[in-house]
């Protein structure tokens, strides 16, 4: 059975290799929950779909501006 990888092993492997950035984002998200995290990703996620759906031969930029408008 393959041993798990560690972080910084990952991190080499999906091609991200700046470890003080790394170090930033995890200070950034450290007292943040999982469920705040796993909501995030999921919202992401949703919002790439919803782009994906509607930028058929449309400015994307324009798009993302309207979604972010949305949401502030």
């Amino acid at each position: 059975m393959p041993q798990p990888l560690t972080f910084s092993q990952f991190m080499q492997k999906v091609g991200y290799d700046n470890p003080n950035h790394i170090y930033y984002l995890r200070q950034q998200i450290a007292n943040t929950s999982i469920n705040a995290l796993a909501k995030a990703v999921s919202m992401m996620l949703d919002l790439e779909m919803f782009i994906k759906r509607v930028a058929k031969g449309k400015d994307l930029l324009a798009i993302i501006l309207s979604v972010s408008s949305c949401l502030s």
